[in-house]
Protein backbone atom coordinates (compact mmCIF):
# COMPACT_ATOMS: atom_id res chain seq x y z
CA UNK A 1 0.00 0.00 0.00
CA UNK A 2 0.97 3.60 -0.52
CA UNK A 3 -0.39 6.78 1.05
CA UNK A 4 -2.25 7.48 -2.20
CA UNK A 5 -3.69 3.95 -2.46
CA UNK A 6 -3.82 2.30 0.98
CA UNK A 7 -5.36 -0.97 -0.17
CA UNK A 8 -3.92 -4.47 -0.31
CA UNK A 9 -5.72 -7.51 -1.71
CA UNK A 10 -4.76 -11.04 -0.69
CA UNK A 11 -5.93 -14.14 -2.49
CA UNK A 12 -6.18 -17.43 -0.66
CA UNK A 13 -7.39 -20.88 -1.46
CA UNK A 14 -9.37 -22.10 1.46
CA UNK A 15 -12.34 -24.33 1.84
CA UNK A 16 -15.60 -23.29 3.42
CA UNK A 17 -16.83 -25.62 6.15
CA UNK A 18 -20.40 -25.89 7.30
CA UNK A 19 -20.63 -26.92 10.97
CA UNK A 20 -23.49 -29.37 11.51
CA UNK A 21 -24.98 -27.39 14.39
CA UNK A 22 -24.95 -24.03 12.60
CA UNK A 23 -26.40 -22.45 9.45
CA UNK A 24 -23.11 -20.50 9.07
CA UNK A 25 -19.83 -21.18 7.29
CA UNK A 26 -16.24 -20.90 8.41
CA UNK A 27 -12.90 -21.04 6.63
CA UNK A 28 -9.87 -22.10 8.68
CA UNK A 29 -7.33 -21.12 6.02
CA UNK A 30 -8.78 -17.62 5.84
CA UNK A 31 -8.54 -17.31 9.63
CA UNK A 32 -4.90 -18.43 9.61
CA UNK A 33 -4.09 -15.87 6.90
CA UNK A 34 -5.79 -13.06 8.84
CA UNK A 35 -3.87 -13.92 12.02
CA UNK A 36 -0.64 -13.88 10.01
CA UNK A 37 -1.49 -10.50 8.45
CA UNK A 38 -2.39 -8.97 11.84
CA UNK A 39 0.89 -10.24 13.27
CA UNK A 40 2.89 -8.78 10.39
CA UNK A 41 1.09 -5.45 10.53
CA UNK A 42 1.66 -5.00 14.25
CA UNK A 43 5.33 -6.03 14.00
CA UNK A 44 6.12 -3.88 10.97
CA UNK A 45 4.26 -0.76 12.00
CA UNK A 46 5.41 -0.91 15.63
CA UNK A 47 8.99 -0.63 14.39
CA UNK A 48 8.65 2.50 12.26
CA UNK A 49 11.42 3.42 9.87
CA UNK A 50 10.84 7.09 10.60
CA UNK A 51 9.21 9.06 13.37
CA UNK A 52 6.43 10.05 10.92
CA UNK A 53 4.87 6.59 11.27
CA UNK A 54 2.58 6.13 14.24
CA UNK A 55 2.75 2.62 15.75
CA UNK A 56 -0.24 0.41 14.97
CA UNK A 57 -1.90 -1.04 18.05
CA UNK A 58 -4.01 -4.22 17.93
CA UNK A 59 -7.05 -2.24 19.16
CA UNK A 60 -6.81 -0.15 15.97
CA UNK A 61 -7.44 -3.22 13.79
CA UNK A 62 -10.89 -4.48 12.86
CA UNK A 63 -11.72 -7.80 11.21
CA UNK A 64 -15.10 -8.15 9.48
CA UNK A 65 -16.44 -11.65 8.91
CA UNK A 66 -19.53 -12.67 6.96
CA UNK A 67 -20.67 -15.41 9.31
CA UNK A 68 -20.94 -15.71 13.10
CA UNK A 69 -19.09 -19.07 13.09
CA UNK A 70 -16.17 -17.34 11.39
CA UNK A 71 -16.27 -14.55 14.00
CA UNK A 72 -15.97 -17.06 16.86
CA UNK A 73 -13.10 -18.94 15.21
CA UNK A 74 -11.30 -15.71 14.27
CA UNK A 75 -11.55 -14.36 17.83
CA UNK A 76 -10.24 -17.61 19.29
CA UNK A 77 -7.24 -17.77 16.97
CA UNK A 78 -6.37 -14.07 17.39
CA UNK A 79 -6.51 -14.46 21.18
CA UNK A 80 -4.29 -17.55 21.00
CA UNK A 81 -1.79 -15.44 19.03
CA UNK A 82 -1.88 -12.68 21.65
CA UNK A 83 -4.12 -10.24 19.79
CA UNK A 84 -7.01 -10.01 22.25
CA UNK A 85 -7.59 -6.32 21.46
CA UNK A 86 -8.30 -6.81 17.74
CA UNK A 87 -12.00 -6.20 17.13
CA UNK A 88 -13.77 -9.03 15.27
CA UNK A 89 -17.40 -9.06 14.21
CA UNK A 90 -19.93 -9.18 11.44
CA UNK A 91 -20.74 -6.03 9.48
CA UNK A 92 -23.55 -5.29 11.94
CA UNK A 93 -21.12 -5.51 14.87
CA UNK A 94 -18.54 -3.11 13.44
CA UNK A 95 -20.88 -0.66 11.73
CA UNK A 96 -20.05 2.85 12.89
CA UNK A 97 -16.67 1.88 14.34
CA UNK A 98 -13.40 3.40 13.18
CA UNK A 99 -10.16 1.48 12.68
CA UNK A 100 -6.82 2.31 11.13
CA UNK A 101 -6.78 -1.11 9.44
CA UNK A 102 -9.75 -3.24 8.41
CA UNK A 103 -9.52 -6.83 7.18
CA UNK A 104 -12.58 -8.15 5.36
Amino acid sequence: PTPDFPLVLYAHQGRDEHPLDSPNFLNREEVALCVQIVSQLVQVVQKPASSAVTPLLPREIGVVCLFRSQVFLMRDKLREAGFRDVSVGTIDDVQGQEYRVVLV
